[in-house]
């Protein structure tokens, strides 16, 4: 699902132009983004956004065979609720 998608399920949901449903969605992954460097974001029944840092660890160039160090870094991670989980199976 993209984000256009999304913005247009909003629209039609809830009868706004879609320059208004455009800045719902904006404003929410905003929200998300700027809270997500310093602790969890939780949905209540949705799910969890979280940082999770990566460990440094040896990488192989698959044509030349050449080992490389691929340095650790943070991601955002996504952990959906169980209610979610249970809808999907």
């Amino acid at each position: 699902m993209t984000k256009k998608i999304i913005t247009k399920n909003i629209k039609q949901n809830i009868k706004i132009k879609d320059h208004d449903a455009l800045k719902i969605t904006d404003a929410f992954f905003k929200i998300v983004k700027l809270n997500l460097h310093n602790s969890i974001v939780k949905i209540s029944g949705f799910g969890s956004f979280y940082n999770k840092n990566t460990v440094q660890r040896i990488g192989r160039n698959p044509m030349t065979k050449e080992e490389f160090i691929i340095p650790s870094i943070k991601k955002a991670v996504f952990q959906s609720s169980n209610k979610v989980k249970k809808k999907i199976n």
